[in-house]
């Protein structure tokens, strides 16, 4: 970043100019926890039970299962890896 840029504007352009910012698209639980107010947000979903992002615990009498595995870009290239959940 350079002096007087903004971090989404200038930055960003030239990462995608260069091919080194990439993006999948996330179907699933997503929650930011910046603030406190975010944190008291998601410990009341925890503790009401209603935790998506909870996916190493069993789902009835189905177990559910967290699933990490590489993941791909739009152009079939590595990029970071996936966490999932499957039930089995």
């Amino acid at each position: 970043m350079r002096e007087g840029e903004e971090l989404v504007l200038e930055p960003f352009r030239r990462l995608i100019e260069q091919k080194q910012l990439m993006a999948y698209e996330h179907n699933g639980f997503y929650a930011s926890m910046d603030t406190f107010k975010d944190k008291q947000q998601l410990d009341d979903l925890y503790a009401r039970g209603d935790a998506p992002w909870v996916v190493w615990k069993s789902n009835g009498s189905q177990g559910t299962v967290a699933v990490v595995e590489p993941g791909k870009s739009s152009a079939g290239e590595p990029a970071g890896y996936v966490a999932s959940r499957r039930d089995g």
